[in-house]
């Protein structure tokens, strides 16, 4: 098997720069992993002619890690007493009058009683 040039030319990048490598390719798999769409990673590489004999190597990495979307809600437009918008939002109905809910109470070991 023929040695592969750009394993080789990765192995000689500084091992800082290799560590954030590992660490941005493993923050975009988990990334994919937890919201199923896409991400991605993009190396860099260039090179610079530096004198009659060698030459300057310099790599960037970006990546594009997938968010999760946000999610909607429902929020209603207020109103004041003279039926009046108030520029506000709420997040109850204007026109719905309160439930007589009444709240678990909380009893010693933290489970709620009706």
């Amino acid at each position: 098997m023929r040695e592969c040039k750009i394993s080789n030319l990765l192995g000689q990048l500084h091992a800082d720069e290799l560590n954030e490598l590992d660490r941005q390719v493993a923050e975009v798999v988990r990334a994919v992993e937890t919201t199923g769409t896409k991400g991605e990673i993009t190396l860099k590489i260039s090179l610079k002619k530096n004198g009659s004999n060698s030459t300057l190597v310099s790599q960037k990495t970006t990546t594009k890690v997938p968010r999760p979307a946000p999610s909607d809600r429902v929020l209603f437009f207020a109103y004041d007493d003279m039926g009046q918008p108030t520029g506000d939002l709420s997040e109850n109905p204007p026109r719905q009058e309160p439930l007589p809910l009444e709240r678990p109470r909380v009893m010693q070991g933290g489970k709620g009683q009706n």
